[in-house]
C-alpha cells in the first residue's frame, strides 16, 4: 500500500482554523484525511536557501517574500504533495515556472493551493 500524499498547511490557513472560519472547517473535514497538525521546523539545509534564493531571482515571488518561498522550498524537500495557503503571494506563483526550479533541485513540486480551491473544485 502506498504513502498517502503529505499536505502541509501555511500558518495563515491554521490561524484562520482556529479561528473558526467555515471554509477552513470544510476543507478538512469533508474527507476524512486523519489530519494531524505537525510542526515542521526548518531543516537548516543549504538546498533549502537555494531554491528560495532561485523563486524570487526567477521572479515566482517578491524579493521581500523570503519566508514565502522558504515554505516552498522547505515542502519541496519534504516531499509535500500539497501546501495550502491563503496567501495570495503563494497561489499566484504559475505551477509550471516552479516545477523547473523544483526539478532542477531534484525535489517535489507542492501543488499551492487555498482551501476554498480544495474545497469547491476538488470535492464538488
Amino acid at each position: 500500500m502506498s504513502e498517502p500524499p503529505l499536505i502541509a498547511a501555511d500558518t495563515n490557513v491554521l490561524l484562520d482554523l482556529a479561528r473558526g472560519e467555515e471554509i477552513l472547517i470544510d476543507c478538512f473535514m469533508l474527507k476524512p484525511w486523519g489530519f494531524q497538525p505537525v510542526n515542521c521546523v526548518p531543516v537548516g539545509h543549504g538546498i533549502v536557501h537555494r531554491i528560495a534564493e532561485t523563486i524570487r531571482e526567477k521572479g515566482l515571488l517578491p524579493e521581500s517574500e523570503i519566508n514565502d518561498s522558504l515554505i516552498v522550498a522547505e515542502a519541496g524537500l519534504l516531499g509535500i504533495s500539497i501546501l495550502l495557503s491563503s496567501d495570495g503571494h503563494l497561489k499566484e506563483i504559475p505551477h509550471h515556472d516552479l516545477r523547473l526550479i523544483m526539478d532542477a533541485a531534484d525535489v517535489r513540486t507542492p501543488l499551492i493551493a487555498s482551501p476554498w480551491k480544495i474545497v469547491h473544485e476538488f470535492f464538488h
